[in-house]
């Protein structure tokens, strides 16, 4: 009977506070400069349809090496940036905000990937954003950090490995406790990726279990990740998000609160 509330908990909070945007033209795989394009809004949460217009600008990023005299360029990432005015399909009031996709890579040695979109609009405004950020020191650290947040969830990881005194793997996270966490098995190399245990507190010390790992689904990779908390009141955090950033996911949720965000 537990877990029949909890699905219902779950369904209902993804319903409420869900947010699907449909783009009609705009492709990010294509360098442009400056282009309009339409798109559906759909937000559950406040029952509306808005008719979104897009103006954006899509640029490739690259390095530059001489090699015999002749500049060669790679092509390392891109960053993609729209303003959107939202016009809404019933009486509500406009809105507007901003949307920035970036991904780049400095020699495998830092990756970067960034999602962000801004809303305002009359009485508040809307924040979804996810960042992950890999680097790697030789002989000295590897590790990541990520952060995700949406309109009642933030979620916050900090993943080191020291190899030049010792390599053992751990992180520390934030969102409603603090938790410092061992990892005892890594499925990646920057240790983004893996499962453990570890102590987190609020208002008293309690175990926690966790498991990070990317889940490729339709040549999407999503990067999900699971936490339980052994407290009185059973907790847990579960948040996912996509890697590839053509067609945006943000999912977070708790014990309390969550939400779903998806853009294609």
């Amino acid at each position: 009977m537990k877990k029949f509330f909890l699905s219902l908990f779950l369904l209902f909070t993804l319903l409420v506070n869900s947010q699907i945007i449909l783009n009609i033209k705009d492709d990010i795989t294509k360098e442009n400069s400056l282009n309009f394009s339409p798109a559906i809004q759909y937000n559950y949460k406040e029952q509306k349809y808005d008719f979104q217009i897009n103006l954006y600008d899509n640029d490739f990023l690259y390095s530059e090496n001489q090699i015999f005299g002749r500049t060669i360029k790679i092509k390392k990432g891109f960053r993609y940036f729209n303003f959107f005015i939202n016009i809404p399909l019933n009486s509500e009031p406009f809105g507007m905000g901003y949307e920035e996709r970036k991904k780049d890579s400095l020699f495998g040695v830092v990756n970067s990937l960034k999602f962000t979109r801004t809303e305002v609009f009359t009485g508040g405004y809307s924040i979804k954003d996810y960042n992950l950020l890999e680097f790697f020191v030789p002989s000295y650290l590897k590790g990541s950090f990520f952060v995700a947040k949406n309109d009642t969830n933030s979620f916050i990881k900090l993943n080191l490995e020291l190899q030049r005194w010792f390599k053992v793997p751990f992180r520390i996270t934030g969102s409603d406790d603090f938790s410092v966490d061992l990892k005892l098995v890594n499925f990646d190399k920057y240790n983004n990726e893996g499962l453990g245990l570890g102590i987190s507190y609020d208002a008293g010390f309690f175990p926690v279990f966790f498991t990070d790992f990317t889940l490729p689904i339709f040549n999407q990779d999503f990067l999900i990740g699971l936490k339980a908390e052994l407290k009185h009141d059973f907790g847990y955090e579960i948040y996912v998000v996509n890697k590839n950033l053509k067609f945006p996911v943000l999912f977070l949720i708790d014990e309390n609160s969550g939400g779903l965000f998806f853009e294609f």
